[in-house]
């Protein structure tokens, strides 16, 4: 062993003129070791399994030093024992000490081997059909309905068939389709895509030009009309070509009587009107955004935009007609003069009686809606998260929709919540998931059990609902920032989210605490009012100690994306790049996860029984000593994990939601 740099046998007098001397220290100089410490400090492990354990010695300034050679032991050796490098192995049940010593110092930790677990099967239990915006729709008055959207998605659905995907040649986006029947359909998107459908498959079309094309509609086989970025084209039944427009706007709709009279309109406000020879500017009274346009005649032609613009014309000009709703609305079509409907944001819906435009509300979905069309006695909505509505005479229901899931609760006996875009709430009762209502129209990004059957889910712009006994109901916000994550335990409630946003509960209402970083809260975990964690980006882990957060130290810089703990000396939080790190109530250090996956949410049943989800459907199991790949039903990715004594239930995007029941 290295010499400690005093002796214990130095007398009086040559202490006196040490401590007289500025020059000699009383203790360990720089460099030399001045404390012990093993990594981690507790630990649990299965019996059975082995775990590498690190000395770290550090001199008086707590700068590691190297070079130092330790030696193992362990006062209790039936319980585990300890290698000569430091490996621990669990031997039985039981609480272990492991010790060791170096250059006269001395330094112990808790290893806890528990039962030998097993690695549960999961299986899918929902899954959605598509989880792409739905960015077009066409109905046939047979009963045929296509829905087309990002990434080359098409749906159809058949009379009183369940909706199904198509095969296409393209996964470029699809943001129009228009067709005169079942046998002949034209569907439009990015890069100057078209794609014909000749009743048994889709192909593509040749087209003149590159530029995003953003609506088809026609009056017939030969007279077919597609427009978009700085583009308006024509096809004849054999050939696509370019119609010659003044300067270069950018299209939205497309709409007319005749070939001699169509109008188009677009960004800024822009109108459009065709004469059978050339395009002329018309002249608008707004500069906002039209989306959609549609008619009866040529002196009845409405377009609607954003903020609830409503205009109409007349057959000599456009005027602004007052609107029930400021929402933005993209879809517009009409069965009569007398029955005109309009999809926005948040499932806002207009409709026009022949009279007056009233707001429309329904309850089938939040998604956002981009476009609508009908034909016989249903007329069809699509919008994000592969959404499909329809109305039957009466009430709108849902067709399709695979809204993306960000979090995911338990509250026992049965009954689990999930939580995500466009306000989504599923509740799980007798292994049935439906659809709540609720006041939210955001993203909701995090729900957590607070006691009984209440609950607090938390979102986009500060969106914060409760669950109670009578349902959902929403509270202010002193914060207009994402809300990512919420917490409540011991009396404590807490929600993180942006730009290191952290409130606290205080009596009835929520309030700002100070933050000791700006960093984006991704998730907030803790094991009672005195022990709670939250991470964010940078590697970035702050704590709350009953009266203020604090930073800790951690080896990583990537970003946190969940964090649980077992109690208050373990804790693991992982992240990007499967980046995992773990608490063992002296420090964080690092643990290899053996993958590289982004690894976007940790919950478990014990210390030796931890899972982390993420990416590309990965599913991984801390056994206390190592992580393991898990069997996983699903490729999509997963946002959240949560479990019981009796399963564990993982969600992700698509709708998607598997289950494993748990081991004993």
């Amino acid at each position: 062993m290295r010499s400690r740099p005093l002796s214990a046998t130095v007398g009086f007098t040559g202490l006196l003129a040490l401590a007289a001397c500025t020059t000699t220290p009383t203790g360990p100089l720089p460099g030399e070791v001045a404390a012990l410490r093993i990594t981690p400090a507790n630990s649990w492990i299965e019996a059975g399994n082995a775990l590498a354990t690190t000395l770290v010695a550090v001199d008086a300034n707590g700068v590691p030093v190297s070079g130092v050679v330790p030696e193992w032991s362990t006062t209790t050796p039936d319980v585990i024992a300890v290698s000569p490098a430091g490996i621990v192995t669990g031997l039985r049940q039981g609480r272990g000490t492991l010790s060791v010593s170096a250059d006269g110092l001395w330094a112990s930790a808790s290893v806890t081997v528990t039962p030998v677990g097993g690695a549960p099967s999961f299986e899918a239990e929902l899954e959605g059909l598509t989880g792409v915006s739905l960015l077009g729709v066409w109905s046939d008055p047979g009963g045929d309905a296509f829905a087309v959207g990002q990434n080359g998605v098409i749906l159809r659905n058949a009379v009183d068939g369940a909706w199904m995907l198509m095969d296409t040649p393209t996964e470029f986006d699809l943001v129009g389709v228009w067709g005169t029947g079942p046998s002949n359909l034209f569907a439009v998107g990015a890069s100057g895509t078209i794609l014909h459908f000749d009743g048994a498959a889709w192909d593509e079309m040749e087209s003149p030009t590159r530029n995003t094309l953003l609506n088809v509609w026609g009056l017939g086989p030969t007279q077919v009309y597609a427009v978009g970025a700085g583009v308006a084209l024509r096809y004849d039944g054999s050939v696509w070509r370019e119609m010659e427009l003044p300067g270069a706007p950018e299209l939205w709709s497309i709409w007319g009587t005749s070939p001699a009279t169509l109008y188009a309109s677009g960004q800024n406000g822009v109108l459009l009107e065709w004469n059978g020879r050339v395009w002329k500017t018309m002249s608008s009274p707004t500069d906002l955004i039209i989306f959609g346009i549609w008619g009866t005649l040529a002196s009845n032609v409405w377009a609607i935009g954003i903020q609830g613009t409503i205009l109409h014309f007349d057959g000599n000009q456009w005027t602004p007609t007052q609107s029930p709703s400021g929402k933005d609305f993209f879809g517009l079509w009409g069965r009569t003069g007398a029955e005109i409907h309009a999809v926005g944001n948040d499932g806002a819906m207009m409709r026009f009686n022949g009279i007056s435009w009233t707001y429309a509300p329904q309850t089938a979905t939040r998604q956002n809606l981009r476009a609508v069309h009908g034909s016989g006695g249903r007329v069809f909505a699509v919008g994000w998260g592969g959404t499909v509505i329809q109305r039957d005479q009466v009430d709108w229901t849902v067709g399709t929709t695979s809204p993306l899931l960000f979090s995911v609760a338990s509250v026992g006996n049965g009954s689990t919540f999930a939580v995500g875009s466009g306000g989504t709430v599923l509740r799980r009762r007798a292994g049935v998931w439906q659809d709540e209502r609720t006041p939210a129209t955001r993203n909701l990004y995090g729900i957590v059990r607070v006691a009984g059957d209440e609950l607090i889910a938390v979102g986009d712009t500060g969106t914060i609902i409760r669950h109670v006994a009578g349902g959902w109901e929403e509270e202010s916000s002193p914060s207009a920032e994402l809300l990512r994550s919420v917490w409540a335990g011991g009396g404590l409630q807490v929600i993180v989210g942006s730009a290191g946003t952290i409130l606290h509960r205080q009596g009835s209402s929520w309030r700002k605490v100070p933050s000791p970083t700006t960093a984006f809260y991704r998730h907030v975990w803790g094991l009672d009012a005195e022990h709670v964690w939250a991470v964010a980006d940078s590697g970035i882990v702050v704590r709350w100690d009953g009266s203020s957060w604090a930073r800790e130290k951690t080896p990583v810089r990537g970003r946190l994306r969940g964090v649980w703990g077992s109690g208050p000396d373990d804790v693991i939080a992982v992240g990007d790049g499967g980046i995992a790190v773990r608490w063992d109530g002296v420090e964080w250090y690092e643990l290899s996860s053996g993958t590289t996956e982004d690894l976007r949410a940790v919950w478990g049943n014990g210390p030796t029984d931890v899972y982390a989800v993420g990416d590309e459907g990965i599913v991984l199991r801390w056994n206390g000593s190592a992580w393991s790949s898990v069997a996983s039903p699903t490729e999509e990715l997963l946002l959240g994990v949560t479990g019981d004594a009796d399963e564990l239930i993982a969600i992700g995007v698509t709708k998607t939601i598997i289950k494993a029941v748990r081991l004993p």
